[in-house]
């Protein structure tokens, strides 16, 4: 999967903003597996009609068509492959809101694409990290094991992204907590500038005390 992973931004014609996030790419597993599974089926068969070419040297009725039909196959295989790495991700994002609102418009790999929010608000979010989802066995070499999810301050946890390679879930990590960082940021700025102003007293002399005169 070619990942992508990139910030979200919506302002309103003020130039306030409405909403920030990330939008990111998450693997097809299934269609990465069937592409891999051709290139795979090509691949013997390309050995397999080089072999019979062979062979039909060896008993004198050379058919030079079968190791020509392998090499055809043989490279279709390595195409196959090359492409099985390359299929387009699918598309994911997640976004806060000045409301309070965690929207994801295209859903959770999680909880199912008809799930486009969390119920908890953001002002509740602790913290955003990369989380490890599957553990592969012996030398298997770990691909889409790694997912992020975001701690509450009230201990709940939401699992917002899967299928990901280490390096991707920790990238997506960090960019959803900037994104949460500037949100934050301007909505203390907005609520800052919005407060009313205390009028300033003016500056009184302290009262004078009478003086004592003692005979």
């Amino acid at each position: 999967m070619e990942f992508s992973c990139g910030p979200t931004e919506t302002r309103d014609e003020t130039g306030r903003l409405e909403a920030i996030g990330v939008r990111w790419t998450e693997a097809r597993l299934f269609s990465e597996s069937a592409v891999h599974f051709v290139g795979g089926c090509l691949y013997f068969g390309g050995l397999a009609a080089i072999a019979g070419g062979l062979i039909s040297f060896l008993f004198k009725n050379p058919n030079p068509a079968f190791i020509g039909l392998g090499l055809a196959l043989l490279a279709l295989a390595f195409v196959a492959c090359w492409l099985g790495w390359r299929v387009p991700g699918r598309k994911r994002e997640l976004s806060f809101w000045p409301e309070g609102l965690i929207y994801a418009p295209f859903g959770f790999s999680t909880y199912g694409s008809e799930c486009d929010r969390l119920k908890l608000p953001h002002t509740g979010v602790a913290s955003i990290e990369a989380e490890q989802l599957l553990f592969p066995k012996g030398n298997e070499k770990p691909t889409y094991t790694h997912g992020v999810r975001i701690f509450f301050v009230g201990g709940q946890v939401a699992h917002i992204a899967s299928r990901l390679e280490p390096d991707d879930a920790h990238m997506l990590a960090v960019m959803l907590t900037q994104a949460l960082m500037t949100l934050r940021e301007e909505m203390a700025s907005v609520a800052h500038a919005r407060a009313p102003r205390r009028a300033s007293r003016p500056n009184r002399a302290a009262p004078s005390r009478p003086a004592y005169v003692i005979d």
